[in-house]
């Protein structure tokens, strides 16, 4: 990809227009939409998460990560995604600082956790809770935390994986109310001026 062609080639992405290397809010909303019904993914979910992710931000930049297996690595973007996990989708740096990119790659991670829940334990009433939380933590520690209910005769819910803590998940303090901030954020109104419209 390179930076500001991501849409390219995929049939009626919306364009960024304005000012060169801008983004204004009604095109991101735009893009928003186009992305998530492009993956299968509810537009409000997709909403509510780049609203958790990045306020609307797309000059968004995580904190350098300064210990264990992502040391040095940051989150970039509308969709804060990964250094690694974009490079995982062949988006360089300034790949991901493209909206339009930043979003197609959110979207199509965002969907792959959808599969991943749905290949290893079928259709779940919270699988996309299940996949908002891998979005942020990783399917493996996901998974993980489902086979530990599984393997306690536990129905696999939002509710049983929270109450594990960190036995569920690996940060259950940044996890869980990411997730319910999302789920409770559906449906809150879009962007106007990179904030939430009311």
């Amino acid at each position: 990809f390179g930076t500001g062609s991501a849409g390219a080639g995929l049939p009626g992405a919306p364009t960024l227009q304005g000012l060169p290397g801008s983004a204004s809010s009604g095109n991101i909303q735009d893009l928003i939409k186009y992305y998530a019904s492009y993956s299968g993914i509810d537009p409000s979910v997709f909403t509510a998460m780049i609203r958790q992710e990045s306020s609307f931000n797309p000059n968004e930049k995580g904190p350098v990560i300064k210990k264990g297996p992502l040391t040095g690595d940051r989150a970039y973007g509308l969709g804060q995604v990964m250094g690694t996990t974009g490079a995982g989708y062949g988006a360089s740096i300034d790949d991901l600082m493209d909206p339009s990119t930043n979003l197609r790659i959110s979207a199509e991670h965002l969907t792959k956790q959808i599969q991943f829940i749905q290949t290893d334990f079928g259709k779940l009433d919270d699988t996309i809770k299940f996949a908002l939380a891998a979005y942020n933590a990783g399917y493996g520690h996901v998974k993980g935390g489902l086979r530990t209910l599984q393997s306690q005769g536990q129905p696999l819910t939002w509710e049983n994986l929270s109450a594990l803590g960190n036995k569920g998940l690996p940060q259950p303090g940044e996890t869980i109310p990411y997730v319910n901030a999302i789920m409770q954020g559906i449906g809150t109104g879009g962007i106007s001026g990179g904030r939430m419209a009311s």
